[in-house]
C-alpha cells in the first residue's frame, strides 16, 4: 500500500484478505465528509501516541501546502480533567 501525501516509509504490504481493505468509499465516504465539516469548538475523540483516547476539542483550522498540494489541517487539544477539579 502506498499512501498519497505520506513518506514512503509509511509504504507496506498487505495480506488479500485483510480488514484493513474494504470495497470503494464503503469505510470512508461519510468519514471524509464529517471530517471536512470540523470547526473550532467541535468535541470530537482523539488517542495519544499509546493508543490511548481522550475527550478533546478542535482548537484551529487552517490550509498547508504539502508537496504542492493544499491540506486542511486541525490542532486538536485533549480535555484531561485535574485531579483536584476545574
Amino acid at each position: 500500500m502506498t499512501f498519497n501525501n505520506e513518506s514512503y516509509h509509511c509504504d507496506r504490504g498487505s495480506n488479500i484478505y485483510s480488514h484493513e481493505i474494504a470495497i470503494h468509499e464503503s469505510q470512508t465516504k461519510e468519514d471524509y465528509e464529517w471530517r471536512s465539516k470540523l470547526v473550532n469548538g467541535d468535541l470530537v475523540d482523539c488517542y495519544d501516541s499509546t493508543k490511548v483516547w481522550y475527550a478533546s476539542t478542535v482548537v484551529a483550522r487552517e490550509q498547508r501546502q504539502f508537496k504542492g498540494a493544499m491540506l486542511d489541517m486541525i490542532k486538536i487539544a485533549l480535555r484531561v480533567m485535574h485531579p483536584e477539579g476545574d
